[in-house]
């Protein structure tokens, strides 16, 4: 089971206890908490956004480069929101090439 806190409405008293603490719920994050459904194990999963992208949680992603600028803008390739950047992904997936 899978429950959603928003740490925004909770007493700043209010303890958590876990035994795994994953940071991102992006694809990696997510992938790593799915291996323990099922399991003893206490897995919190922490997200800088919330269920829905918004502008105050992408602000985070405000970046000041001093070195080579920047192709792509960083909106574009990141998202503060319950599943990360799959939430700005296209889908598409490839094998590896033999230098990957």
């Amino acid at each position: 089971m899978i429950d959603i806190v928003d740490f925004n409405e909770l007493d700043q008293r209010d303890d958590f206890e876990t035994d795994l603490c994953i940071v991102g719920s992006g694809f990696a994050g997510l992938s790593i908490a799915k291996e323990f459904l099922g399991s003893t194990v206490r897995v919190l999963v922490v997200e800088s956004g919330g269920t829905e992208p918004s502008d105050f949680a992408n602000t985070l992603n405000d970046i000041k480069s001093i070195g080579a600028p920047r192709v792509m803008d960083q909106k574009l390739v990141r998202s503060r929101v319950f599943g990360g950047t799959s939430d700005v992904w296209s889908g598409r997936c490839a094998p590896f090439d033999a230098i990957d």
